[in-house]
């Protein structure tokens, strides 16, 4: 009995888990699928329009006051798709324009308000307050008449043109079409990707920078002060510095902007305060930046002889001003991974000391047998290594002998595996609460912090030996049966 107890028990199991499995097939390959399309079949129900973006050739704004913007669109291209061709003849703020044509496009109405509306006076579409006419493939046209908002003011009323019925749609569609001529128009002065830029050039009355690609890095050359005949300056240029001087310049905007009359322009704002020239890609890009006598926070902008000249506020130009300095690494060894340093040799005075790391534990040799070194204390010393930071880079460098770097107070080599060099610091002379030093990261003696020296000192004083010296390598074993020769 219990056998077939539990023989009907398996059979009710196989049964309901096969129609768990019907049931979840019904659900995943009918139910769900017919509620996706019924949901995609509302949604176009409710859509006003039924055209692609790629077939938009031309696109006209006119307002109730009878002026208009019109655009052309030309996909083809993919620097420029978008251009104003009225009022005035000039590159089309891309990111809006596309905006506002995908709005359009997927518009909805939430409901029909009057088929055949008698008064279109009370909803703000006589005249409409805003027309969006669409042109198709250079040929057929939409029409959107956007009025009044409701008096939730979370909807606005629409219709299709003449003779078509009155929809409510979200607001959103009239906050989009709400903009100035200038907000229409690209404002940017230049258009790149920052992996595309290989070399900028800044040349102004007081400071010439170039700052140049370097595979994965940058180099800044800059002239030397005291002779315009001698090599110019050369040093590593900091990753971080030059990306957001990239971003400052991709963030260039212009607030207003001059199209009539650009070379009288010109002429009357005198010579330029600076040039900027970008190399992106094979071509080049230059700018040229105007100070007027009389609008001391107000900077003119000039790039292209096609471009309108861009009208920016002091503020956003500041960062082109800034010296070389500011771009310069400021690291004083560069390491990367300071767990590739295989061997540290610290040198102060006649006494050398010697770290090494063996299948993962660090000895130090003092001329003597080498003992044992707890890791975290080197990892300190690597630690405070890596993050000393350049505070002034003094013009012109100093001799090292002024900076007291000849002898230096002491020195640090990092070497890798294989001897490889990996970085080397030496401290020289303090000077006030500013210490020199002298590494293989930097051209020429620079200035650090004290507090920092201090802790890379402290960092090294704390290196001390353990109590078990290192033991030496392991021998080979003796034969079998041979007898160990005897002393004496």
């Amino acid at each position: 009995m219990a056998k077939e107890a539990s023989a009907v028990r398996f059979k009710a199991t196989i049964f309901l888990s096969l129609v768990l499995i019907a049931l979840g097939g019904y659900l995943y390959f009918i139910e769900i699928p017919g509620e996706k399309k019924k949901q995609e079949a509302e949604i176009e129900e409710k859509r006003l329009f039924g055209f692609s973006q790629t077939a938009v050739t031309n696109l006209s704004i006119q307002t109730q006051n009878g002026a208009s913007i019109d655009f052309l669109h030309e996909p083809a291209d993919p620097d420029n798709p978008w251009r104003i061709t009225h009022p005035v003849e000039a590159i089309a703020n891309e990111a809006a324009s596309s905006a506002l044509i995908s709005q359009v496009e997927r518009l909805q109405a939430s409901r029909m308000i009057e088929e055949k509306a008698e008064d279109l006076k009370e909803f703000g579409l006589d005249p409409p307050i805003y027309t969006v006419i669409v042109t198709l493939n250079r040929a057929d046209t939409e029409i959107l008449e956007v009025g009044s908002e409701n008096l939730t003011g979370n909807q606005v009323y629409v219709r299709k043109g003449m003779g078509t019925p009155v929809y409510l749609a979200p607001v959103s569609i009239k906050q989009t079409l709400n903009k100035e001529l200038k907000e229409w128009r690209r404002q940017e002065l230049f258009r790149f990707a920052f992996t595309d830029v290989k070399r900028v050039q800044i040349e102004s009355p007081r400071e010439q920078i170039e700052i140049i690609r370097e595979g994965d890095g940058w180099r800044i050359r800059w002239p030397r002060e005291r002779s315009g005949h001698q090599k110019p300056n050369e040093a590593k240029g900091d990753p971080n510095e030059i990306s957001n001087l990239l971003g400052s310049l991709s963030s260039l905007r212009g607030e207003e902007f001059i199209d009539e009359r650009k070379a009288d322009w010109i002429k009357g704002l005198g010579d330029p305060i600076l040039n900027l020239s970008l190399l992106i890609g094979d071509l080049e890009h230059p700018a040229f930046f105007y100070q007027a006598p009389f609008e001391p926070e107000t900077v003119y902008a000039v790039t292209t002889p096609t471009a309108p000249i861009y009208k920016l506020s002091r503020g956003a130009f500041n960062i082109l001003e800034e010296p070389a300095s500011s771009y310069r690494d400021r690291r004083v060894v560069d390491l990367g991974d300071p767990a590739s340093v295989e061997q540290i040799s610290i040198k102060k005075g006649k006494e050398t000391v010697l770290l090494e790391r063996k299948e993962g534990e660090w000895s130090i040799k003092k001329g003597e047998a080498p003992m044992k070194v707890e890791a975290s204390l080197v990892n300190g010393l690597l630690f405070e290594l890596n993050e000393l930071r350049v505070d002034q880079f003094p013009e012109p460098a100093p001799a090292p002998a002024k900076a007291g770097l000849s002898n230096p107070d002491w020195s640090v080599q990092l070497k890798g595996k294989e001897g490889k060099p990996l970085g080397a610091v030496s401290f020289g002379r303090i000077e006030g609460d500013l210490a020199y030093v002298q590494s293989s990261n930097q051209p020429g003696p620079v200035l650090l912090k004290k507090e920092e020296t201090d802790r890379a000192q402290k960092a090294r004083d704390e290196i001390k030996p353990s109590e078990a010296p290192v033991p030496p390598p392991a021998q080979p074993a003796s034969p079998a049966g041979s007898a160990e020769p005897k002393k004496g």
